[in-house]
């Protein structure tokens, strides 16, 4: 078995827009060898009128 230690945190904060967010997302991996992988995500929310299908 390869074991891997998760740790992540979500934090919001209001836009002052109406029903939009701000998000960002700190994600942290430790493997059993020590090795640590950063990653960071930033995202606003979405609405069905954003998104246009061709």
């Amino acid at each position: 078995a390869y074991r891997v230690k998760h740790l992540s945190m979500l934090y919001a904060r209001e836009t002052g827009l109406i029903n939009r967010r701000e998000f960002l997302l700190f994600s942290v991996e430790e493997d059993e060898e020590g090795s640590i992988t950063l990653t960071t995500a930033v995202g606003i929310t979405l609405q069905s009128t954003d998104i246009n299908v061709l």
